[in-house]
């Protein structure tokens, strides 16, 4: 009966109980490189795939866009239009946000050239 006791003092996963040891012998190397990051480890570079070339991003001869009459009447050069156009989609986006009320573009196109 004795020798159970003695056994299981021997299995206990205290830490008053565990002999003493360097902190630093816990710490190993395979759960170091579990840690620390892929590109961060030396002497280890991440092979690049090659990828063809996005059609997208292709350099192509795009034609210049051209706007219809009806955009002449928005107080707005044509070649910032579309400059004009993205910045109101991001306020509109994040008008609850900044708190700003709601606005027709054409308001917006007319505060931008005063």
């Amino acid at each position: 009966m004795e020798e159970d006791e003695d056994e299981d003092d021997d299995d206990s996963d205290y830490p008053e109980e565990m002999e003493d040891e360097d902190d630093a012998s816990y710490c190993t190397e395979s759960s170091f490189r579990s840690h620390s990051t892929y590109s961060s480890t030396p002497g280890r570079r991440r092979q690049r795939v090659h990828r063809p070339r996005s059609p997208i991003l292709e350099e192509k001869d795009v034609p210049s866009l051209e706007f219809p009459k009806s955009s002449e009447d928005l107080m707005v050069p044509n070649e910032h239009i579309m400059n004009v156009i993205a910045i109101y989609e991001v306020l509109r986006n994040f008008g609850t946000v900044l708190r700003l009320s709601p606005f027709r573009f054409e308001d917006f196109c007319a505060a931008l050239m005063e």
